[in-house]
């Protein structure tokens, strides 16, 4: 039994959805606001940006059973990397 695919208009407002963003991501590039809330900015739009494309375009959204479990335990496994090496900056007596 094959699994379903992912229709052309769903494909379609993908794309445009990841250029919308993209150009979300260029004008928030150009804007001065807080340091802190341009980082935390950005990981969102790239967040959004990689949840669409793991979804739809990896078809990850139409798959079922392991195809999820690997997918879920590589997010898991790229959190704790983030989390060990911000965790890692954090603690640091850095001398400026």
């Amino acid at each position: 039994m094959p699994s379903a695919r992912p229709q052309r208009r769903t494909l379609f407002i993908v794309y445009v959805s990841l250029i919308v963003l993209l150009a979300i991501t260029a004008v928030a590039g150009r804007i001065s606001v807080g340091s802190n809330i341009h980082d935390l900015l950005a990981f969102g739009i790239s967040a959004a940006k990689t949840a669409l494309i793991v979804a739809i375009f990896m078809e990850v959204h139409y798959d079922k059973g392991v195809v999820r479990v690997f997918a879920g335990a590589g997010i898991v496994w790229l959190f704790l990397l983030f989390l060990f090496t911000f965790t890692d900056y954090l603690t640091r007596a850095w001398r400026f």
